[in-house]
């Protein structure tokens, strides 16, 4: 490779890191704004349950339910774009009850606190009834992610050891 082509390889690594940076800065912006937009609804839905408003707390509802889809749907496109330029797809944590009958060591299917279908290697020292961290890839909502409505999504997680389950928390 002539010094032309390296400083072309360069630049170029360059631009695709400064987007990444940018993309992630951007999704950091979305992210929090969906947040606040969330602690904005409660605390007007609050006053609303508060005054046993049913039907104000409806309309609430429906009111901020655009600009709160709209947030989630710009979120999702964002990943897709840093997936694209090579950031790690997203992830997100879920529990998992070790199922009746899977012993350490076993490949098990279970159902995780988000509703998905999880494969999981069931870890040394856990056994039926305990409920596991396992970290999984994000489902991505069907706006930005065209999927057929008949396909229910299985994922593979790994467990983290138990000693470190204790310590993981994830904010929503």
């Amino acid at each position: 490779m002539g010094f032309s082509e390296s400083v072309n390889a360069a630049w170029t690594s360059t631009v695709k890191e400064a987007n990444k940076a940018k993309g992630q800065t951007e999704l950091s912006m979305l992210e929090y704004n969906l947040k606040q937009a969330k602690r904005e609804f409660g605390v007007e839905a609050w006053d609303l349950v508060a005054k046993d408003d049913t039907a104000g707390l409806k309309a609430l509802y429906e009111k901020r339910k655009p600009a709160i889809g709209k947030l989630e749907a710009d979120i999702a496109a964002k990943q897709l774009e840093l997936v694209a330029l090579g950031s790690a797809a997203p992830t997100q944590l879920v529990d998992v009850e070790v199922p009746a009958g899977a012993a350490p060591g076993s490949a098990v299917e279970a159902q995780a606190s988000d509703g998905s279908v999880v494969k999981i290697t069931v870890p040394e020292g856990a056994k039926p009834g305990d409920k596991l961290k396992v970290r999984v890839p994000k489902v991505m909502p069907a706006t930005a992610v065209p999927a057929p409505a008949e396909n229910v999504p299985t994922v593979t997680g790994t467990p983290a050891p138990p000693e470190k389950q204790a310590s993981m928390v994830e904010e929503p």
